[in-house]
């Protein structure tokens, strides 16, 4: 069952705060800015409502602002996200798929759209409040979402973790490490070529 790939494709950000922020959005988009380009490792675990573990995954991503991402996970099924600012690939090696979205229709649906964007955009998307300042804050979207929530996690100022509560009572936790920034990206892998005999949907 491909789990995974949906997650990635419509999540790849309630309760009360309990601290107070003079501009909590403000702290997230800073916080968010600071990563123009960057690189780093994810593992990825789903627990259903009833706290159970369903799936784990893990890969890699590589993200410039605005826009530009490559998420791909490695295990326990290949997948591969792309973005070029107009267009979202989601390629399923296992079933021989690929299918097409535009990016601007997904612009607020998941963590590597959320990361990949323009971080001034948070308030358009999302009513931000503060968990603990400086280190957690929530995000809950504005319109209609396939997830209720996201919870961002820094340490010294670097994201460590983003954890997803869908509208299934899901939770999605997101664990970033070997985080590298700055880094210096050739466009190719922004773009996806569909190889030959590969099935191609367009999702509208």
């Amino acid at each position: 069952m491909k789990i995974i790939a949906s997650l990635i494709y419509v999540l790849l950000l309630s309760g009360f705060a309990q601290g107070a922020a003079a501009n909590p959005t403000k702290e997230v988009s800073d916080l968010l800015s600071r990563y123009d380009s960057f690189s780093g490792m994810f593992e990825q675990t789903l627990v259903n409502d009833k706290g159970e573990s369903i799936q784990r995954s893990s890969g890699e991503f590589k993200i410039k602002r605005p826009g530009l991402f490559r998420w791909e996970t490695f295990n326990p099924f290949p997948q591969l996200l792309v973005s070029d600012l107009d267009t979202l690939w989601l390629y399923d090696p296992d079933l021989e798929q690929v299918t097409i979205r535009s990016f601007a229709s997904q612009v607020s649906q998941s963590p590597a759209l959320l990361l990949s964007g323009n971080a001034d955009d948070i308030a358009l998307f999302y009513d931000v409040s503060v968990i603990e300042a400086g280190e957690r804050y929530r995000l809950v979207p504005k319109e209609a979402s396939t997830f209720t929530q996201m919870e961002l996690q820094f340490d010294q100022q670097t994201l460590q973790k983003i954890i997803v509560l869908d509208s299934l009572a899901q939770t999605t936790t997101f664990n970033f490490s070997d985080i590298k920034t700055s880094q210096q990206f050739a466009p190719s892998i922004f773009n996806f070529e569909v190889p030959v005999g590969v099935d191609v949907l367009i999702d509208e």
